[in-house]
C-alpha cells in the first residue's frame, strides 16, 4: 500500500483503473495539503482568540470576556429628588426681547380650536456678549540728567509688567 492506503497498481489492472488510480492519489494530495493549511489558520485563529488586552497591546474594550457588574443594592428610596429636599431653579431675569410662540398647527389633532390662557411657560435663553478687549495705554516720559546724560523713564518696571497683561478680568470669563 502507498502513503495514502491505497493498493499498489500492478499489471493486472486496466487502463481505466490505473487512471482512477492516478486521479484519486492525485486529489488525495490536494485534499491533505488544503487540510494542513486549513489547520494553520485554525491555530493561528485559536492563537488570536486567547489574545486580550493583559497578554497584548489591545485595548480592554476588545476583551471578549468581560466582568459582569455586580447588581447595586436597592436602597428603597426613589430615584431623584427625595421628599424635603430644597430644590433650586435659575432665578429668572429682566428680559432685553420677549418673543410670543404660537403653535404650529392651528387647530388641536381633535380638530378643537386653540384658545389663548393666562399662563405661559417661560424658557429664558441667556447669550454671552461678544468678549472686547480693554487697552490701557502706558505712557512713560524720557527724562535725562543735566549732568551726566544718563536716560531713564517716569513709571518702575513693576508697573509695565503688570500693564502688558492685566490677568484682573479673567476670573470673570471663568464663572
Amino acid at each position: 500500500m502507498s502513503q495514502f492506503d491505497l493498493p499498489t497498481p500492478d499489471e493486472t489492472w486496466s487502463e481505466s483503473a490505473l487512471h482512477s488510480h492516478q486521479v484519486m492519489t492525485k486529489k488525495l494530495k490536494e485534499m491533505c495539503e488544503q487540510v494542513e493549511l486549513l489547520t494553520g489558520l485554525v491555530d493561528q485563529l485559536q492563537r488570536q482568540l486567547k489574545l486580550n488586552s493583559k497578554t497584548s497591546s489591545k485595548p480592554p474594550s476588545s476583551d471578549r470576556e468581560r466582568r459582569i457588574p455586580k447588581p447595586k443594592k436597592k436602597s428603597g428610596r426613589a430615584k431623584g429628588g427625595q421628599k424635603g429636599r430644597k430644590g433650586s431653579t435659575r432665578i429668572l431675569l429682566e428680559p432685553h426681547e420677549v418673543i410670543q410662540c404660537e403653535p404650529i398647527d392651528a387647530q388641536c389633532d381633535c380638530g378643537g380650536s386653540w384658545v389663548g390662557r393666562d399662563r405661559v411657560r417661560r424658557l429664558q435663553v441667556t447669550e454671552l456678549p461678544e468678549v472686547q478687549p480693554v487697552v490701557t495705554e502706558y505712557q512713560e516720559r524720557c527724562m535725562s540728567c543735566e549732568c551726566c546724560g544718563r536716560k531713564t523713564y517716569g513709571a518702575s518696571s513693576s508697573l509695565l509688567a503688570r500693564a502688558a497683561l492685566d490677568l484682573g478680568s479673567m476670573p470673570l470669563l471663568c464663572h
